[in-house]
């Protein structure tokens, strides 16, 4: 009889290896016999194991493995399925902080030990922390062959990927920049990075099913991207042309009740704003799958009656907050007039979306970081353009997590 301890994260296994040792007997030129000694019997019968984990939670999986003279499996058997005869139940992956004892009854057929030698009966183990690391810290983690859900993201910019020599801290398109940080996300919990968000394939074009950045395509086809299809269509002729997008941006023009695309189109929470327009009212949209939109367009949050009088809108009523309304989770407007090619604006920008992947910041943290920034460097990067004012709406503590991660809404 082997005693063996050891642990598997907080599972603790105290198993005996038994071992059953058959000797040969003759009798002249009879056939052989084949017995087991009493010292084999008197070892079996003291075949016990415990349980202890200190989570207090029962084992996921346990197997027993007879293996032979040499060494070869001859059997297995669940551990689930075998009686225990200390407790007359199937419970031997039963376990507590204090420790279980258990001692099964295992059905061999005597065909498996059909010649002399040693044969042991293993015991093997799995916990049921597969939420935990061995330090008992919460694992972000998936088990082998799970089955991920894609999780897409959608960029849509105006005007060529509004390419400006003056855009951005270096002269990088703003919503450029944004695709290029959300596809690596720092991930606190490995201390790495993690492959991040993109696009549905085909990427760039909603009109085929697709997201990812996306320029100047007809609103109908963006609406897509948003899990809805224009109602002039049949939807139940193309249902795979919708996409749901759990990171949903906007870079644009924009009033405080509409996203207006430069194709004669707008998402609006206000028809009487654009009577005779490609109109698509918010109302109808559920919008549960966004974990964040961003909408970089002028007035989304609402209006500053001290930049334009045509803005001085409440946030209540803008179209930042019928987002939030329509289920995204958090949502991003601004109050004032934007100036997309300023490099005030475009370092604001991309603060914000590296405080979000590379940093783990929530959003709240995010924002509050690239505006503390971006006013710090104006002497040095002669920004100009309207200072960026941020309004969010819904949870100001969203993090995002790589994709897998820990993304449920």
């Amino acid at each position: 009889m082997i005693n063996r301890s050891f642990a598997c994260r907080a599972l603790s296994i105290t198993t005996l290896v038994s071992i059953i040792k058959i000797r040969p007997r003759y009798y002249g030129n009879s056939a052989k016999l084949l017995y087991i000694t009493k010292q084999s019997i008197q070892n079996s019968a003291g075949s016990l194991y415990t349980l202890t984990d200190s989570l207090n939670t029962d084992a996921s999986e346990g197997q027993i493995e007879l293996v032979g003279p040499q060494f070869t499996t001859l059997g297995t058997w669940s551990v689930s399925s075998l009686e225990c005869l200390e407790h007359e139940a199937s419970d031997g992956l039963h376990a507590t902080t204090a420790g279980v004892t258990h001692k099964l009854k295992i059905p061999v057929p005597i065909s498996y030990m059909d010649g002399a030698g040693d044969y042991r009966f293993v015991l093997h183990s799995k916990d049921a922390h597969m939420d935990k690391y061995r330090n008992h810290s919460s694992r972000r983690a998936l088990d082998l062959n799970s089955v991920v859900k894609k999780i897409g993201a959608a960029i849509y910019v105006t005007n060529d990927l509004e390419i400006d020599p003056n855009n951005g801290a270096d002269d990088t398109p703003n919503g450029m920049v944004a695709y290029n940080q959300i596809k690596m996300i720092w991930n606190k919990n490995t201390n790495e990075y993690n492959t991040g968000y993109t696009g549905w394939l085909p990427l760039g074009c909603p009109e085929l099913g697709g997201s990812g950045l996306m320029t100047n395509n007809q609103p109908k086809a963006v609406i897509r991207t948003l899990n809805r299809i224009c109602p002039t269509e049949v939807e139940t002729e193309s249902p795979k042309l919708k996409t749901k997008n759990a990171i949903w941006a906007y870079y644009g023009h924009a009033t405080p009740h509409s996203l207006d695309f430069p194709s004669i189109g707008t998402i609006s929470n206000d028809q009487s704003e654009f009577p005779s327009s490609q109109y698509y009212k918010i109302q109808n949209f559920n919008l549960g799958f966004i974990r964040l939109a961003y909408l970089a367009g002028c007035g989304t949050a609402g209006g500053s009656g001290n930049v334009d009088e045509t803005y001085n809108e409440s946030a209540g009523n803008s179209i930042a907050k019928s987002f939030n309304t329509q289920g995204a989770k958090t949502v991003i407007g601004f109050r004032n007039l934007l100036m997309s090619n300023g490099k005030r604006f475009g370092r604001f920008n991309r603060l914000f979306w590296e405080g979000l992947t590379q940093k783990g910041l929530s959003v709240s943290a995010a924002v509050n970081r690239a505006m503390r920034h971006m006013d710090g460097f104006i002497n040095y990067y002669h920004l100009y353009g309207n200072k960026p004012e941020p309004v969010i709406f819904g949870d100001r503590e969203t993090v995002l997590f790589p994709p897998g991660y820990g993304n449920e809404n």
